[in-house]
């Protein structure tokens, strides 16, 4: 039981940095609280500090299936401010390198999380995350649990933890040619990948992370073939047209499809999708910050 705790623990906190950049949602038609920077840095730190030490023994996967609580531990990490050199991270990062992923939810944490930490010399695992979310998705354009594909082995990762990197607080993510919290689009040329296979269908849940992945893929340089984000975009709009679902499901598929859209390109239908999403419920994640990034 203590050790089911742990396991929760780490859900929770591995989603402190991304709650961090998403407003607070309002029920109904209230206004969400004033946003508490200095009180969310705090939690910030915490729940940081807490990854760490849990670390050094390994993050508690009990139960966990799905194999993605590193993954997780180390995406939040990074998000969280802490240099990718400190000795901790590093041990994860190696851990997360030389495992086989089976799972749809572990390739797509774990591509976001390589991206996030160096997407140039972690170049060839960015390829094979990405490889591995196109040939698992089903030819309706969503995405099941995963099935098995073979992916070339890549490199041995080889980093040398620096103990002096002390975590003393969140600064916006990890660390990308000198700025902080850059999102690194310019790590490999543009490589379009082909499709080797198709994978079996099960649920949103799964086709929202595999695009998660796939993004962070893509701003790695590894692009999906071109009918893999088509057949994803008609999923999400035949999603759209079903009828009898409550109206913050159907923001749910307008926010994931309007982020597709972005992801390729496509700014103003994806504003317009975006735009949809505000008229329904503008405090609904942070669809406003999206539309004036992209006005």
């Amino acid at each position: 039981m203590r050790t089911n705790r742990r396991m929760c623990a780490v859900l929770a906190v591995a989603g402190l940095a991304a709650a961090a950049a998403a407003p607070l949602a309002a029920q109904g038609d209230r206004q969400p609280p004033a946003v508490n920077q200095p009180a969310i840095d705090t939690a910030i730190k915490k729940g940081a500090e807490w990854l760490l030490e849990q670390a050094k023994g390994g993050i508690p996967n009990y139960q966990d299936e799905w194999q993605t609580l590193d993954e997780l531990a180390l995406y939040a990490l990074l998000h969280a401010g802490v240099d990718p050199k400190n000795p901790e991270v590093v041990k994860l990062l190696k851990l997360v390198a030389e495992r086989i992923p089976k799972h749809t939810y572990t390739n797509a944490i774990r591509a976001q999380a390589m991206q996030k930490y160096d997407a140039r010399m972690l170049a060839e695992h960015v390829r094979g995350a990405a490889q591995w979310l196109v040939d698992n998705q089903g030819q309706r354009g969503l995405w099941g649990y995963g099935k098995e594909v073979h992916i070339p082995e890549p490199p041995k990762i080889t980093v040398t933890p620096d103990p002096k990197k002390v975590y003393t607080g969140p600064k916006g993510g990890a660390v990308i040619d000198g700025t902080p919290g850059a999102r690194n689009t310019t790590a490999t040329a543009r490589t379009v990948l082909k499709r080797n296979g198709w994978g079996d269908e099960n649920d949103n849940s799964n086709s929202q992370y595999a695009l998660l992945g796939l993004a962070a893929c893509m701003a790695g340089g590894f692009y999906p073939p071109q009918d893999c984000l088509d057949l994803a975009e008609k999923w999400y709009r035949k999603g759209l047209d079903s009828k009898g679902f409550p109206e913050d499901v159907y923001n749910g598929l307008r926010y994931d499809l309007a982020e597709l859209l972005e992801s390729q390109g496509k700014n103003k239908d994806a504003l317009a999708i975006y735009k949809e999403v505000y008229a329904s419920n503008a405090n609904y994640r942070d669809v406003k910050d999206k539309i004036d990034s992209l006005k």
